[in-house]
């Protein structure tokens, strides 16, 4: 049984084919109009240098306005605290959501960043962060520390000065990484143990940042702010893989068998290029020989050789 051919209404076809354009057009829309996945709330702890030294390149106390400044920016889910250190290091400000009655307790705090302790106990300051961050912070918050300071770590004995930088860049730095803690870490000044700070960044895969002087700490800060909540934004996640729809058949198609194709032209078969003809080998032409007599062999030296040669001394083979 043959197959009838199938021929399409000019007028019906292009109507058809606009509604699966349409109805393509519908799904990809769908696709895009998919909730983007949320961002976790952050939780930062801010750790401050209250150290004397700090007075030299801020005398002005700009770093509190800016932090101020920095709280205000912050996202309304996000829960702040505060650590001053200089020989010892003391929670100033526990973990606290972000609104206007957290914010003023903010400003309060940072009036006691008066830059008068002694020593830069960096140690004992990245320890009480870490610790509240474990304690209180939300399990399910991007949790970040901003240490802020202007010199090395000094607890006044060079021993222990030596054995707290080990345990700082190794263990607490590794603990920090392994609770999910970044430290983002800004030099003020130029005589900050930039190697260390750089390291303590790297290892909890956070940034390192420089303020040269105190003008630079307001942009530091929001630096320092782009990179906590670009570390907390969770990247998109790429589109299932789909197989596109099978198109549906037209009802002109429905139970009438095959449409009829025209069979392809089979190409000719290349020919191939008869070979040039060989060309006639040229005869080679070789003078006459003739034995030399014994006048003449013994004037050319004796043997043999051509007629006519120039001169032969000894034999001349043929060839």
């Amino acid at each position: 049984m043959t197959s009838e051919p199938i021929t399409y209404d000019p007028i019906t076809l292009p109507r058809r084919l606009l509604s699966l354009v349409l109805c393509a057009s519908g799904a990809a829309f769908a696709q895009i109009e998919e909730p983007l996945p949320t961002r976790p709330g952050l939780d930062v702890v801010l750790l401050l240098d209250n150290s004397g030294s700090m007075r030299k390149y801020d005398p002005d106390a700009v770093a509190r306005q800016a932090i101020v400044g920095l709280a205000r920016r912050l996202d309304p889910d996000t829960r702040i605290g505060i650590v001053l250190f200089d020989a010892q290091a003391r929670e100033a400000l526990p973990l606290s959501p972000l609104g206007p009655e957290s914010l003023d307790a903010v400003g309060e705090t940072l009036t006691g960043l008066d830059y008068k302790g002694r020593l830069t106990n960096i140690s004992a300051a990245l320890e009480r962060a870490i610790y509240a961050l474990k304690e209180n912070g939300r399990r399910e918050a991007s949790k970040s520390v901003v240490l802020l300071t202007d010199g090395v770590l000094d607890t006044g004995d060079r021993a222990r000065d030596l054995e707290s930088a080990r345990w700082l860049r190794e263990e607490l730095g590794a603990d920090a990484a392994r609770l999910g803690i970044a430290v983002f870490s800004i030099a003020l000044g130029d005589a900050a143990d930039f190697v260390l700070l750089h390291a303590l960044a790297q290892k909890t895969g956070g940034d390192y940042f420089r303020a040269e002087l105190a003008e630079d700490i307001v942009a530091v800060l929001e630096r320092t702010q782009a990179a906590i909540v670009a570390r907390a934004t969770p990247a998109p996640a790429a589109p299932p893989l789909s197989e596109e729809p099978a198109t549906p058949i037209p009802l002109e198609m429905q139970g009438k068998g095959t449409p009829e194709v025209a069979p392809r032209p089979a190409e000719p078969e290349a020919r191939a290029e008869p070979a040039p003809p060989a060309e006639p080998a040229v005869p080679r032409s070789y003078p006459r020989r003739r034995l030399l007599s014994p006048t003449t062999a013994a004037t050319n030296g004796g043997g043999y050789g051509y007629s006519g040669s120039a001169s032969c001394s000894g034999y001349w083979p043929w060839s």
